[in-house]
C-alpha cells in the first residue's frame, strides 16, 4: 500500500515538472515567430517597430491619448509621439529601451518634470501591447501608459 502511494506521489511531481518545464518553453520566442526578429546574436526579441495607440493615465490630471511610432534598431527602441502636448511634443522622444526576448532589459520614459525616468514596463499579449508604469518623484505620481499595436 505504501509503494503504490508513494508511485501516485512521484508521478504526481513529474508530471507538475513536466507541465511546468512544458509551460514555460510555450512563453519562449522562437524565429518566425509574429513580432518577433532575430538579433545578430542569434538570440530572438520582440519585433516593436511601427505605430502604437497610446494611453496615458495621468492619475488627477486625467488620461491623454496619442500615438507613438517605435523604431527599432537589434534589441534597442526609441518611440516620438505622432500627436504631443504641451509636455511632450510632437515628433519628441517619449519612451525608449532595450529588450531581451521577451521582456525589457531596460525601459525609460520622458516626463516633462523629471527628464528620463526608468519605468517599470511589460510586454503582454504576444508583443502586441505595452504595459508602463513611471514614478515622477517630484509631483509623487504614478503615470501608466499602455501601447497597443495598431
Amino acid at each position: 500500500m505504501k509503494t503504490s502511494s508513494v508511485s501516485i506521489l512521484i508521478l504526481s511531481i513529474i508530471l507538475s515538472v513536466a507541465f511546468v518545464v512544458t509551460a514555460s518553453n510555450a512563453d519562449q520566442l522562437k524565429p518566425g515567430m509574429a513580432n518577433t526578429v532575430t538579433l545578430a546574436d542569434g538570440s530572438v526579441a520582440y519585433d516593436l517597430n511601427g505605430e502604437w495607440d497610446a494611453v496615458i493615465d495621468n492619475g488627477p490630471w486625467g488620461i491623454s491619448k496619442d500615438i507613438i511610432r517605435i523604431t527599432q534598431e537589434g534589441n534597442k527602441f526609441v518611440g516620438i509621439k505622432l500627436i504631443g502636448n504641451q509636455y511632450v511634443g510632437k515628433g519628441q522622444e517619449t519612451i525608449k529601451g532595450e529588450l531581451e526576448g521577451d521582456a525589457f532589459k531596460s525601459i525609460e520614459d520622458y516626463t516633462y518634470n523629471d527628464g528620463w525616468v526608468p519605468s517599470d514596463g511589460k510586454l503582454l499579449d504576444g508583443g502586441n501591447k505595452i504595459v508602463n508604469q513611471t514614478e515622477m518623484k517630484s509631483m509623487n505620481l504614478t503615470i501608466v501608459t499602455t501601447l497597443t499595436r495598431k
